[in-house]
């Protein structure tokens, strides 16, 4: 299924309402959560926020290549799992108060055991990550290279993304990175690291400006329509033997 790959700089207020919207975007249907979606975050604070040598965006740079500066932390890493997540709105107080949960029990392990059977921070795990690129490369070794395509949005790609989608269904492609950054874009160095190292295919939706979150429901809204999730399909079978039912 669909895995959305999220890369944000610093993790302010306003960049994690970005963040939120995302993962509700990437994860939840009008009815029901995408149970065979996942939605990566990667998280990165340079070493200091003005210092030029240091920024965040060679921290990305570096982190494609699989390094990181001696003294900038370690990557945050989230991983949102639709198929064990029990509970999920579309509530950006909600979300907020649950990325809190999630992360006060990756910090405090023995609190984390004893809220370990939690319904609401079920599927929301956190970690530390030395690099984008060992997060990418589990990725890709989880369905194998050739079952995994690398869908990269940028502005300006030559190729729509419905059509890459699409393209993937037809080749039998297993797994579905969608990459994207947050609202000031991966930078040049980091795209074309992307597709040289990993192989991934520019695509683009459209010549309006999008943000990220906008970015992801179109994206899986398009998804949905070139593979049909079991869970969608079930849910339209059952509708549809309700309505045989009413009709009887």
């Amino acid at each position: 299924g669909p895995s959305q790959f999220f890369f944000q700089r610093q993790p302010s207020c306003r960049f994690l309402a970005v963040a939120f919207r995302c993962i509700v975007g990437a994860l939840l249907t009008s009815r029901r959560v995408r149970k065979e979606a996942r939605f990566l975050g990667l998280f990165t604070k340079p070493r200091a926020a003005k210092d030029d040598e240091h920024n965040a965006q060679q921290v990305l740079n570096l982190s494609l290549k699989g390094t990181r500066l001696a003294d900038t932390p370690p990557h945050l890493l989230l991983e949102v799992v639709g198929g064990d997540v029990k509970l999920m709105y579309a509530e950006e107080k909600y979300m907020a108060h649950t990325f809190m949960k999630a992360l006060e029990r990756y910090n405090h392990p023995t609190l984390g055991a004893l809220r370990s059977g939690s319904a609401r921070t079920a599927g929301w795990r956190f970690g530390g990550a030395e690099s984008l690129k060992e997060v990418l490369d589990d990725l890709i070794e989880g369905s194998g290279r050739e079952q995994t395509r690398i869908l990269l949005l940028q502005r300006g790609a030559a190729r729509e993304a419905l059509a890459e989608l699409e393209a993937a269904r037809d080749e039998g492609v297993r797994r579905v990175v969608m990459v994207l950054g947050d609202d000031e874009g991966l930078g040049d160095e980091a795209c074309a690291g992307l597709v040289a190292d990993f192989g991934a295919r520019p695509i683009s939706l459209g010549s309006v400006p999008l943000i990220s979150n906008q970015c992801i429901t179109v994206l899986n809204y398009l998804a949905d329509q070139v593979w049909i999730s079991p869970d969608l399909s079930q849910h339209s079978e059952s509708q549809q033997q309700q309505q045989q039912q009413q009709q009887q």
